[in-house]
């Protein structure tokens, strides 16, 4: 299948993976970290799933399609991404309360 590049706001609009995608292009994490991040955003898939996914190789052990440390970096980049878009979502309380106020 041939892949397109297409601006990221035409496949979501989850401001966590936007700003994930602009921090993978500045070079800020790896892209295995980048990809545990993305499918637990965008595809809902728990940690503990996301600690499953194997490398299948014939004849030789699997291997875990992410470590331990990609997993624990990809934790940290969701909650500190996650966080920021809830902050940018939240109106001040200074607004709320000159909203409130108004007559």
């Amino acid at each position: 299948m041939p892949y397109k590049l297409v601006e990221a706001e035409s496949f979501s609009s989850d401001p966590r993976l936007l700003s994930l995608l602009e921090s993978l292009g500045r070079g800020e994490m790896s892209q295995k970290v980048a990809q545990a991040a993305a499918w637990h955003i965008s595809s809902g898939l728990t940690w503990e799933q996301l600690a499953a996914e194997k490398i299948d190789h014939v004849g030789v052990p699997d291997e875990a399609y992410f470590s331990r440390v990609e997993l624990a970096a990809a934790h940290r980049v969701v909650e500190a991404i996650t966080t920021r878009a809830n902050n940018k979502k939240a109106p001040s309380s200074a607004q709320s309360a000159s909203v409130s106020a108004a007559p």
